[in-house]
């Protein structure tokens, strides 16, 4: 009898690891839209309603999800700028293929890009993918910044470079800002750099590496990430504060983003809001479980008030 019960168990426990197995390489396909609604105090009405998307580690060679979904969920959304967060190939046979990418998404719309940690340990040419972006009205941002018009209002991106590499250089990046401008966004490809982007005064901050996780446990942080930040900031949207020492206030979970019905709304009175994507490849080993990729879209509009949480539709507020 406790033979069959036993192996009525292995049994049970095979499945149930063959299931998730399954599941975790077929999540690997599937493109999650993440919708943000940020609200900016004193926001131009030309900037009323302006949408950005965010794609970052695409790790193109492994990359699962079907060209054609990122450009129909792109071509749905309609974004007025797109901003790119780096890692775009998984291995040097994959540089061309992820330029021609680069390019390709950057043709549709103002299109501002960063340098991750694979530009480097491939490496890039990055003078090449530089000059490729400004022949089609785009950037790659390397601490610095890029001023974009809209009506009588301006935008304004400020790129850092990889912090993984130590070449995140915050000074240089504020430098080159114009204090004048009306909407500031920050991008930095990991958020190791936490610290040095709530120096930025920007109203968002928008960082990828993490991939979430990629494989998550319900209700945990992320089992396994990088040991260079928090784990905590593997994925989600925080507000960073100053006082009395720098910390990151976390707004919304991965679990509060994943169940979110609606669009999750911030207000950026209080300072600097940081979210952190899944990405939309993947690293070894190449599954995701509960971690699906992301595609962040990002409404603006113009706020009178500040909220004390980050809240979307189906409920009053995240839990964690």
């Amino acid at each position: 009898m406790w033979l069959t019960v036993a192996a009525v168990v292995v049994a049970l426990v095979a499945l149930s690891l063959a299931a998730m197995r399954a599941l975790a390489k077929s999540e690997r396909t599937r493109l999650r839209i993440t919708r943000l609604e940020i609200a900016v105090p004193g926001l131009p009405p030309d900037l009323h309603g302006l949408k950005i998307a965010f794609l970052s580690d695409l790790h193109v060679g492994m990359m699962y999800v079907p060209r054609q979904a990122i450009f129909d969920a792109l071509d749905e959304f309609a974004p007025d700028l797109l901003v790119l967060g780096g890692d775009y190939a998984a291995g040097k046979l994959r540089v061309a293929q992820a330029t021609e990418l680069v390019e390709e998404l950057a043709g549709r719309q103002p299109t501002a890009a960063i340098v991750g940690n694979t530009e480097y340990y491939l490496p890039w040419n990055l003078d090449d993918l530089t000059r490729r972006l400004e022949a089609i009205g785009g950037r790659l941002l390397r601490n610095e910044a890029w001023q974009v018009a809209r009506g009588d209002a301006t935008i304004e991106i400020v790129g850092l470079d990889s912090p993984t590499y130590h070449m995140t250089d915050a000074d240089a990046a504020l430098a080159d800002c114009d204090p004048d401008v009306d909407l500031r966004i920050a991008l930095v490809h990991s958020p190791a750099a936490w610290q040095d982007i709530g120096r930025l005064a920007a109203h968002i901050a928008l960082c990828g590496h993490t991939h979430g996780g990629q494989v998550r446990i319900p209700g945990l942080e992320a089992p396994v990430t990088h040991p260079n930040y928090p784990r905590r900031l593997a994925a989600g949207l925080f507000r960073l504060r100053t006082e009395p020492r720098p910390w990151a206030e976390r707004l919304a979970s991965h679990w509060d983003i994943l169940r979110s019905a609606g669009p999750i709304r911030a207000d950026a009175f209080e300072g600097t809001l940081m979210y952190v994507s899944r990405g939309v490849g993947v690293n070894a080993p190449q599954v995701r479980l509960m971690c699906p990729p992301e595609l962040v879209q990002i409404e603006f509009v113009r706020g009178t008030s500040s909220a004390s949480r980050a809240t979307d539709d189906s409920s009053e507020g995240p839990g964690s």
